[in-house]
Order: C-alpha cells, then sequence, then structure tokens
C-alpha cells in the first residue's frame, strides 16, 4: 500500500486531511490514531536507500542549532530531573529558551 493512500485514510488517522501536529503529541482528539501506520522511511530489506542521509542531514540540523543558538533552561522545567518512581518515567514537558548566540 503506497504511503499516500495509508497517512490520507480516515480508518489510520483523525481527519487526515488536516495538517494538526498536535497529532504526535498528548491530544486527545487523536488517542484513535494508529501512529504506527507511519512509516516514513518503510521497513524491510526493501526500505528507503535515503534512510541514513535524511538521518544524517537531521544530526547536522540538530548540530548548527546547538552551534548558533545558546539554550537554557525554563523556570518550568527546572526541577525536571526529579521523580520519585525509577521505573516507568513520565517526564513532564522539558522547556527551554533558544537564544541566538553573538560570536
Amino acid at each position: 500500500m503506497s504511503h499516500f493512500t495509508t497517512y490520507h485514510s480516515a480508518s489510520n488517522f483523525t481527519d487526515p486531511e488536516t495538517f494538526a501536529p498536535s497529532r504526535w503529541l498528548d491530544d486527545p482528539h487523536f488517542a484513535s490514531d494508529k501512529r504506527s501506520a507511519l512509516q516514513p522511511f518503510s521497513v524491510g530489506p526493501s526500505n528507503c536507500i535515503g534512510q541514513h542521509l535524511a538521518m544524517a542531514e537531521m544530526r547536522a540540523i540538530l548540530a548548527r542549532m546547538l552551534w548558533h543558538f545558546d539554550i537554557s533552561l525554563c523556570e518550568e522545567s527546572a526541577r525536571w530531573n526529579d521523580q520519585k518512581v525509577f521505573i516507568f518515567w513520565d517526564k513532564p514537558d522539558l522547556i527551554v529558551t533558544l537564544r541566538e548566540r553573538k560570536d
């Protein structure tokens, strides 16, 4: 089955024609989505030959962001690392501030 058909099927995603990044977060409206239907690089021996290039480009983009911006924790995330349970981790959002470096 083609990626387009899978990604635009109402049997896999709620409101498949709507651009909604919140579907990948904890939005209850999209709780019934079959997230496993998303296979951007496919799987198995016939997967995408550009997968490793795409992953390398994502690492390069992240490295450039870290090079050009100072990243600091916001006050809301100051105690992000504190937790009471060490078997199942349920971390809150890690909120950071990006400031462009003036070097």
